[in-house]
């Protein structure tokens, strides 16, 4: 029988890019979970002062801690690696891996997921975090008897907390776009799997919609064509739709990827600001669709949106004939915003 004094606590450190938060997560005998703040600091985690104002309050707050940061955290990388078991992934992906980053691969700390499974090849997407970053950040937190156990994307926290609260159905492809203050995250699941992920810039306007009712997003319609594509594609229409979303292997991959992130547009007023939100989502399910062939997404749920998300859900309707579902229903707090609290529930209950 367990003791209660043996269990062990449950931290997450959840960080957006202005700001992170501690927090501790305890379960109830139902199910439930609550989020409790210890401390919040308003630099990101990647700051080399958020931990030392963090922790410089704390005591006796032992455990494990489960760390959650946005996507564009992370260097993504996708690679094709011939066919073989799965046990024989670890030890191959190295040696492709050190091709396809400019740096030491001692540099990172990563992890990997096998994203499709062809009769020659496997598709395989990496994750990578700086590795001197990260041990920095366990030292200081060790100093306090906390151990950082778990570092991972945004995304798979929030689908973490979909999963927790039987929000996902296995016969069905499910897209997530989680909005901070200067990008995107947006991540497609199906069959247990984040079979398509990816980041873009998008700079958040000052102020609300509300505060100018005649700023209205046009129809994409107005604009270029990104309905689906069922029409064949030449090399070069594959090229363009390839960019940003970081599927292709090799150093081409990491660098589209980076290009993707720095050369989006800058948004300026809110209309074209919730065209570009809804516009990342349409490419997004149009190329899942179209390219990688997977089921037909026929839900999105979004985080972050809760400023303006009647305006967003508006758009999603006449622009995107989609229904947006909230991420979370949780209140707004001092103590932490919406989308991180939830993100911080579904990291910290993966166990």
């Amino acid at each position: 029988m367990a003791l209660p004094l043996l269990n062990k606590r449950l931290f997450t450190l959840a960080s957006s890019d202005n700001a992170c938060f501690l927090g501790e997560v305890t379960r109830s005998s139902v199910g439930t979970a609550a989020l409790t703040i210890h401390a919040r600091t308003d630099t990101p985690i990647t700051s080399e002062v958020a931990a030392p104002r963090l922790l410089s309050t704390l005591n006796n707050l032992r455990g494990e801690v489960s760390l959650a940061v946005p996507l564009h955290f992370l260097e993504i990388v996708t690679i094709a690696l011939p066919a073989m078991p799965d046990g024989a992934v670890g030890k191959a992906l190295p040696y492709h891996l050190a091709k396809a980053v400019n740096r030491p691969l001692s540099d990172f700390i990563y992890d990997w997921q096998i994203v499709e499974r062809h009769r020659d090849r496997l598709q395989v997407t990496v994750y990578l975090f700086p590795a001197a970053q990260f041990q920095v950040l366990r030292s200081e937190f060790a100093r306090k008897h906390l151990d950082i156990k778990y570092l991972e994307a945004d995304v798979f926290a929030a689908f973490s907390l979909l999963a927790r609260e039987n929000r996902l159905r296995p016969d069905t492809a499910t897209l997530c776009a989680l909005i901070w203050k200067n990008s995107l995250s947006l991540a497609v699941y199906e069959k247990s799997l984040l079979t398509l992920v990816r980041t873009v810039s998008a700079t958040q306007p000052q102020g609300t919609p509300a505060h100018n009712k005649n700023d209205q997003p046009t129809t994409p319609h107005e604009g270029p064509s990104l309905t689906a594509l069922d029409h064949h594609l030449d090399s070069g229409e594959v090229d363009s739709l390839l960019a940003g979303f970081d599927i292709l292997s090799g150093a081409d991959s990491a660098q589209r990827a980076a290009a993707a992130i720095n050369t989006a547009p800058v948004d300026t007023t809110w209309a074209d600001y919730l065209q570009h939100i809804g516009l990342e989502i349409m490419r997004t399910r149009d190329y899942y669709a179209s390219v990688v062939k997977g089921g037909a997404i026929k839900r999105a749920v979004v985080g972050g949106a809760e400023s303006f998300w009647q305006e967003l859900q508006r758009w999603g309707r006449t622009s995107l004939e989609l229904e947006l579902e909230s991420l979370t229903t949780l209140p707004e707090t001092a103590d932490c915003p919406p989308m991180l609290q939830a993100i911080s529930i579904g990291t910290g209950t993966r166990g």
